[in-house]
């Protein structure tokens, strides 16, 4: 469940290859915290958000995947 959701428009886009990345800032057992941005191909950011979610127990699908997975 979304506790607080924050997105930051910095400069539009019309055209062009964009590139979206995210992290897990922190990832509790209940209240976890993640970013994410949005560039340009050539590196101008262009939206940045972040978001605190709280997870409810025994709520929603029982999954058999972890939380968040590992990068690589």
């Amino acid at each position: 469940m979304s506790v607080e959701i924050k997105v930051n428009y910095l400069e539009p886009v019309t055209e062009g290859l964009l590139i979206a990345e995210g992290r897990s800032i922190r990832a509790g057992r209940t209240l976890s915290y993640a970013e994410a941005s949005i560039s340009t191909g050539d590196g101008r950011l262009v939206v940045h958000g972040s978001s605190t979610l709280m997870t409810l127990p025994d709520k929603g699908f029982r999954l058999e995947e972890p939380k968040f997975l590992p990068l690589g």
